[in-house]
């Protein structure tokens, strides 16, 4: 096992694989810029923003048995709830699913989703 995030298990095995890419981390600061009398400018901490993390999940029919329903697992995740983000052993702490993007890149003759790639944005719950 790769990782898990909320019912999405992060494996590669012989008939299921489900991995992502560009995984990205995003933590900033808060300050306050405050005007002085004699016309300087003081900087003020004000605290941590909520860390975010994105990563992209390509989802192809050869490798995970049903395209639609593994983003409609995602797409449920998408409530409000945290979950645990954990990759390679490292709990990266609680997050929920703020944006899902979803880019459908190939369908069959039949209108069957073979191929795409889901985008997705979490945001650290405190």
């Amino acid at each position: 096992m790769i990782g898990v995030f909320g019912k999405a298990v992060f494996e590669v095995s012989d008939s299921f694989i489900l991995t992502f890419e560009n995984f990205t981390k995003r933590k900033s600061i808060r300050t306050a810029t405050l005007d002085i009398l004699d016309g300087s400018q003081k900087v003020q901490f004000m605290g941590e923003n909520l860390s975010e993390i994105e990563l992209d999940i390509q989802l192809n029919i050869r490798f995970v048995e049903d395209v639609i329903e593994e983003i409609n697992e995602f797409e449920q995740m998408q409530n409000g709830v945290a979950y645990r983000l954990i990759i390679g052993g490292r709990n990266y702490g609680r997050f929920f699913l703020e944006e899902l993007t979803q880019k459908h890149k190939y369908i069959d003759n039949k209108g069957k989703l073979l191929n795409a790639l889901l985008h997705i944005k979490l945001k650290e719950y405190r």
